[in-house]
């Protein structure tokens, strides 16, 4: 079996499910056979199979769909400033240790831009940095 990595980009997920897509409007390959030639479960060949159905045949419906969600609070640029701020370092930040906690993260951008954020709901602007 090939390696794959254990996390796969938004990108490679919708190539693949496209490339899985080009082998089922050919029609030569079985939904099993498909799934075992792009590493994924019959299921989820079967679950692409009826989009691509409902799409008319077009791989359109198998494309990436936007993320939804609340807005971040911070704008970009304040989101660079906090990875500033942690990457100048814990103390310098006016903690006791070096060590960086979610807790700790959340208290400083409370304290630099007066907005509150729980340590487990983090917006998809601070994932990635950490």
């Amino acid at each position: 079996m090939a390696w794959q990595p254990k996390h796969w980009t938004a990108q490679q997920l919708e190539e693949r499910r496209l490339a899985a897509g080009r082998l089922l409007r050919r029609g030569h390959l079985s939904q099993a056979e498909v799934a075992r030639r792009v590493g994924v479960s019959e299921a989820s060949v079967s679950r692409w199979a009826r989009r691509l159905h409902e799409a008319g045949g077009s791989t359109r419906g198998l494309k990436a769909r936007p993320r939804t969600g609340r807005p971040s609070k911070l704008s970009s640029g304040e989101w660079r400033q906090v990875a500033e701020l942690v990457g100048a370092g814990a103390r310098t930040c006016g903690f006791p240790t070096e060590r960086w906690t979610l807790t700790r993260v959340a208290h400083l951008i409370h304290r630099t831009f007066g907005v509150r954020y729980h340590p487990i709901t983090w917006p998809s602007a601070f994932i990635g940095w950490v």
